[in-house]
């Protein structure tokens, strides 16, 4: 899982890496893990403005996610170490709290430990669900509320607005890992073994291309430039095989 570090007094880590390669063109389903640290929980204050904190999620349609999307949230719980996950929604404008399917509470979970979420966006399968890995027994579930048909979206990370919105009260991490949609820039970002092999075929295609472009030298030699074509083939195939073994498979 990758790590999101928020620092005190701030809402996010900044990494535009995660966010470039964010972009989902055909937005259907959604699936990630998450793990959240102890020090995630903090007590909360009577007659503060506490608002929901941003584990992850998808905008629907648009790259402003105040317009239209569907994220998971939690606030703590009374007893430490434990939180309460919500869905979230943003529908064509309205806060998740102008109207009644817009903010559900899911169910409870506890710090250090992995869950699993399924966002399903597309009719008639719209619903959210938490579950433990290798569980297929749901530990919260929820229908979506009815929105525009999902085209396209951008991935959303994690945000911490805290108590009046002054940003977290204290260093803590929220560990995360998109599971589907994986498209070749994040399992870059995101693969040490997969940015190896991306870079050494990498080279293999960038010589390949030399060879077809230095069509004099290689007449001198007695070849067809299009001997160039080989090392692209060999080293395209190789890269698209091993994107096909290092993208994580796709499991209900």
């Amino acid at each position: 899982m990758e790590n999101w570090k928020i620092k005190k007094n701030r809402h996010t880590d900044f990494q535009p890496l995660a966010r470039i390669t964010g972009f989902v063109p055909h937005l259907r389903v959604i699936r990630f893990a998450f793990r959240l640290s102890k020090e995630a929980w903090y007590p909360t204050q009577s007659g503060v403005n506490d608002h929901e904190q941003k584990i992850s999620g998808v905008s629907i349609n648009t790259l402003w996610h105040h317009e239209n999307s569907v994220r998971i949230t939690y606030r703590p719980a009374e007893k430490p170490g434990k939180f309460i996950l919500s869905l979230y929604v943003y529908r064509d404008g309205q806060p998740p709290w102008s109207y009644p399917e817009g903010w559900v509470a899911l169910c409870p979970i506890h710090a250090e430990k992995d869950y699993e979420c399924e966002i399903s966006l597309y009719w008639p399968f719209r619903y959210v669900k938490i579950k433990k890995p290798g569980v297929s027994k749901p530990l919260g579930i929820s229908n979506l509320p009815v929105m525009q048909t999902p085209e396209w979206g951008m991935l959303l990370f994690p945000y911490y607005e805290g108590p009046d919105e002054c940003g977290a009260p204290h260093h803590f991490t929220i560990h995360l890992q998109h599971l589907h949609p994986m498209n070749f820039l994040t399992l870059l970002r995101t693969s040490p073994k997969f940015l190896f092999a991306a870079s050494i075929c990498l080279l293999g295609i960038i010589c390949g291309v030399l060879l077809l472009l230095d069509t004099d030298n290689i007449a001198q030699q007695g070849y067809s430039r299009w001997w160039g074509l080989l090392p692209i083939l060999v080293f395209g195939a190789i890269l698209l095989l091993v994107y096909r073994q290092l993208k994580p498979k796709n499991k209900a």
